[in-house]
């Protein structure tokens, strides 16, 4: 909740991998948190668990080439 409250504070680009099928993690929080954050943006990988990076190679892939895209390289 204190994260959530800060959120509007934080001035950091983020980009936010988010599993559609996560058990670990709750996406509604997370939508939360990222709609709160003035440079937050979702990437939502429907057929996903919790271990995005290593999933299977499609999944991974996309990730990846989103992560080095936000990242400029």
């Amino acid at each position: 909740k204190k994260t959530v409250k800060l959120a509007p504070q934080i001035s950091t680009k983020i980009l936010l991998l988010q599993a559609g099928k996560d058990k670990i993690v709750q996406n509604s929080r997370q939508n939360s948190f990222c709609s709160r954050v003035p440079q937050c943006q979702i990437v939502l990988f429907p057929s996903s668990y919790h271990g995005i990076l290593t999933e299977k190679d499609d999944i991974r892939i996309k990730a990846l080439a989103r992560l080095k895209n936000f990242l400029g390289i």
